[in-house]
């Protein structure tokens, strides 16, 4: 669910929320082991975007339609202040706005980011390793400016191999919209 330290993204399951869902009013984000947000905390904005994002083909040729279009409404909430890496948080909302109220808990940083992009299949051992920091709302770019420096842990051992800056490219990617940031492993002196 969290994008980044300010942005929470909430991926809903009915077909249609209502005009509410984009009231930053009708959410609160609350925490038992964060002190800034012990009393609810309301986003500054909550903004929303639905379209096609995947087709499912059916099983046999002799169904209906070819594919089935499935379209996936999403909820971006910013917040005024971070959320903080190991604490626990839950998201409630107002049930006028959206069928599933919640609360949806999770805890920062236990899950990767969906803002974060590399490659799925391989990087070339002698070529660039670049991996990518963005997510589009919508109606506008997220932005992470807490995100200044980037570690690479080796899963195994969980200690970080490899580190660097996280780099601000593109303010306005003309195809997305989004702010685009690059993490460039590719000539990293490991980290002592």
């Amino acid at each position: 669910m969290p994008l980044g330290s300010r942005w929470i993204e909430l991926v809903l399951q009915e077909n249609a929320p209502t005009d509410l869902a984009g009231d930053p009013t009708r959410y609160q984000v609350t925490s038992t082991d964060d002190p800034q947000f012990a009393a609810p905390v309301q986003p500054i904005a909550a903004e929303q975007r639905h379209f096609p994002e995947d087709a499912w083909y059916a099983e046999t040729h002799d169904a209906p339609t070819v594919a089935t279009i499935h379209v996936t409404y999403r909820v971006f909430l910013e917040l005024d202040r971070p959320l903080n890496d190991g604490k626990h948080y839950a998201v409630a909302v107002d049930p006028t706005a959206i069928t599933d109220p919640g609360p949806w808990p999770f805890v920062m940083g236990a899950e990767p980011s969906e803002a974060l992009h590399v490659n799925q299949v391989a990087y070339l051992a002698d070529g660039p390793k670049v991996a990518y920091l963005s997510a589009w709302t919508g109606q506008r770019g997220v932005d992470f400016p807490e995100a200044t420096d980037f570690e690479l842990v080796d899963e195994a051992t969980g200690q970080a191999v490899l580190s660097g800056p996280v780099v601000l490219d593109n303010a306005n990617d003309p195809w997305s919209g989004s702010l685009v940031y690059s993490l460039d492993f590719s000539a990293r002196s490991p980290s002592r």
